[in-house]
C-alpha cells in the first residue's frame, strides 16, 4: 500500500498540464510546427519579391519555430482563467490519496467541500510517471497529480510496480 498526501494548488495544476500538452500529446506540436515550417520555406522559395521573402520569414519563425511557446503561453492563460472559476483548487485543498493493489482512493478536503473518490484499476484510462510525479487518469482529460515529495507511506518504487501490476500497458514512464 502506498500513500500520499499533497495539496491540489496552481503549481500541480501547471505540472499536470504542461505534462498532457508538451510530453503526452507531443505530436499536437510536431504535426502543426512541422506544416508551419514547411509553408514558411515554400512562401520563402516562391517569393516574388523581397516583401514576400519577408512575410515568409516571420511567419517561419512565429508559427513554425515560435509555435510551442504559443501554445505554451495559451496553455497558462487557459490554466489561469480555469483557475479563476474553480474555487476548490488553491494552497488549501488537501489530497490524501491511498492506493493499493485493488483501488485508488481519494479524499479531497477543504473549507466547505469533502470529496470521496473510489476506483478499482479497471476503470482508469491510464498512468503515466515522470521523473517528479505520478499521473493518474480516469479519462482522457482528468486525472489525479500525485507529487512522488509527498508519498509518506511506501516508496514511489512500490507505486511503480503497483501500476505495472494493475494496469499493464496502460502505464508509461517517462524520463527527462
Amino acid at each position: 500500500m502506498v500513500e500520499a498526501r499533497t495539496r491540489l494548488d496552481k503549481h500541480e495544476l501547471l505540472n499536470l498540464n504542461k505534462f498532457h500538452l508538451f510530453r503526452k500529446n507531443v505530436w499536437l506540436f510536431l504535426i502543426p510546427m512541422f506544416v508551419f515550417i514547411v509553408i514558411g520555406v515554400l512562401m520563402i522559395i516562391f517569393a516574388e519579391d523581397n516583401g514576400d521573402r519577408i512575410f515568409g520569414t516571420i511567419f517561419l519563425v512565429v508559427f513554425g519555430i515560435g509555435y510551442p511557446l504559443i501554445s505554451y503561453i495559451i496553455m497558462k492563460l487557459l490554466v489561469w482563467f480555469h483557475l479563476r472559476s474553480m474555487k476548490l483548487v488553491s494552497n488549501e485543498t488537501l489530497n490524501y490519496f491511498k492506493i493499493d493493489n485493488e483501488i485508488l482512493f481519494n479524499r479531497m478536503e477543504k473549507t466547505d467541500m469533502i470529496s470521496i473518490f473510489e476506483v478499482r484499476w479497471n476503470l482508469v484510462y491510464k498512468a503515466y510517471e515522470t521523473q517528479t510525479h505520478f499521473f493518474i487518469y480516469i479519462s482522457n482529460m482528468q486525472a489525479f497529480i500525485i507529487p512522488k515529495n509527498g508519498i509518506f507511506n511506501g516508496t514511489s518504487d512500490e507505486l511503480r510496480e503497483m501500476l505495472k501490476n494493475s494496469i499493464g500497458k496502460k502505464f508509461k514512464q517517462y524520463s527527462k
